[in-house]
């Protein structure tokens, strides 16, 4: 059998590694309509948030308001570069347990912080943000879910040109 040069072993469900891709949605959080789509040959979805901002600002020319993440997404530089760009993010706090065990704050301002994901940790430590929050399982999970009902569980193309095509196809349909 051949194999793509362009995937990546990414750690599966199994806890097994494939060859594979990781398919990036954004979706309007009202009409659940998928509004960006990307493929990447990683298996982190760290770095992705920015670039999906700006791919959803520049087909729109709008800026979302509220901008709801899993938190693999929210890395410092990416809510930096999100908030300055007009967006609030809205995501769990990263080692949120982790630093709550070890009696540290993860709402308090971090050595690392720019002002923007300090205002983030201030955000999230509202009843208002984890309500808010609550919302992006079926914002988020519905089209992932439907593109798998439709039987996109395995791409039967090579290279991501072709494999993100086919994404798009999923997202139209």
């Amino acid at each position: 059998s051949t194999t793509d040069p362009e995937a990546r072993n990414m750690k599966m469900g199994d806890s097994g590694f494939r060859p594979a891709y990781n398919v990036q949605l954004a979706t309007d959080g009202d009409s659940r309509i998928i509004v960006g789509v990307d493929v990447i040959n990683s298996g982190s979805d760290g770095g992705q948030m920015s670039p999906m901002h700006e791919q959803v600002r520049e087909r729109y020319g709008k800026t979302p308001g509220k901008y709801l993440v899993d938190c693999g997404f929210a890395s410092h530089e990416d809510i930096s570069l999100v908030e300055q760009r007009g967006s609030e993010v809205y995501a769990p706090i990263h080692g949120e347990e982790r630093m709550r065990k070890k009696g540290v704050d993860p709402y308090a301002r971090q050595k690392k912080d720019t002002d923007e994901s300090f205002a983030f940790r201030q955000r999230m430590a509202t009843e208002e943000a984890k309500e808010l929050y609550k919302k992006r399982p079926s914002i988020a999970e519905f089209p992932n879910a439907e593109f798998r009902n439709r039987g996109l569980s395995q791409f039967r193309v090579r290279g991501l040109d072709k494999v993100t095509t086919v994404s798009f196809w999923h997202a139209i349909t």
